[in-house]
């Protein structure tokens, strides 16, 4: 899993935020399955008061259907007046994490599904590190995979609603749509680039329909660049390309979004 720690503000300058951002790096960092970092991360973790540069990180992140997870350690309580704009972005994180009863309380109106408490080590004696960590360990696997079957539920919507009967097609063009949103996060994995690729080659389906859907949901000229892409990544050889390749700076720039971590 690769994840991203973004510090925010610290209003109260009691520099809690930067205190257990280093103790989620220092556990993190001994679990080899986790890598940290600022690229094409899975799931990105605010912690402390938004900040302009963690308000357009946040708002890009939910665009591209990256899970987002927000620490605010007090930033929301009534007292720091926080902005309307602040507590509606921190609602629409993946997951909003209470760092004691009394925030959890101040932060929970009854319809917060994504609320959840875990006990912070900085401020109080009742747990400790590992535990904490654990524990976000957990949310972050949790809500990685939220965000991803919420990607796959709004591709399944939009196949929906293709006047279509040929399920090869269909399951085609799903697939698809699923690359369309990796190319808008810039990172498509290896190993789905495979599996679409074997998908094309195993497949038994009319070509000149597939293209004439394609055309229909505006994905034509996305398949003919990521066809060359195939090609020159997962082995796809024109035999099997139900579309002419098209290879140009977009199929290009499509090309450099590959990223095969391990």
């Amino acid at each position: 899993m690769r994840i991203r720690l973004f510090l925010g503000a610290d209003p109260d300058n009691n520099k809690i935020a930067g205190k257990m951002l280093d103790i989620l790096k220092e556990e993190l960092l001994k679990d080899s399955s986790i890598v940290l970092t600022d690229e094409n991360p899975d799931v990105i973790h605010f912690i402390g008061a938004w900040t302009p540069t963690a308000v357009g990180i946040a708002k890009d992140a939910m665009t591209k259907f990256i899970a987002t997870v927000h620490t605010p350690l007090g930033c929301l309580c009534p007292w720091q007046k926080p902005s309307s704009s602040h507590v509606k972005l921190t609602s629409r994180c993946s997951a909003i994490i209470s760092a004691g009863k009394m925030e959890q309380e101040l932060l929970d109106d009854g319809n917060r599904q994504n609320l959840q408490m875990i006990l912070n080590p900085v401020v109080t004696a009742t747990t400790q590190p590992a535990t904490m960590v654990s524990e976000y360990k957990a949310v972050y696997g949790r809500i990685v995979k939220s965000t991803d079957d919420s990607l796959w539920n709004e591709v399944e919507r939009k196949v929906k609603m293709i006047k279509e009967n040929d399920s090869v097609i269909l399951n085609i063009c799903k697939n698809l749509l699923y690359a369309q949103y990796l190319s808008h996060r810039k990172n498509i994995p290896m190993i789905f680039l495979n599996g679409l690729s074997e998908i094309f080659v195993k497949s038994d389906y009319d070509e000149d329909r597939l293209g004439e859907v394609l055309k229909l949901i505006h994905l034509f000229q996305f398949t003919q660049r990521l066809e060359f892409v195939m090609q020159e990544k997962a082995n796809l050889t024109e035999g099997f390309m139900p579309l002419p390749l098209k290879e140009d700076k977009v199929a290009k720039s499509l090309l450099a979004m590959i990223t095969d971590y391990k």
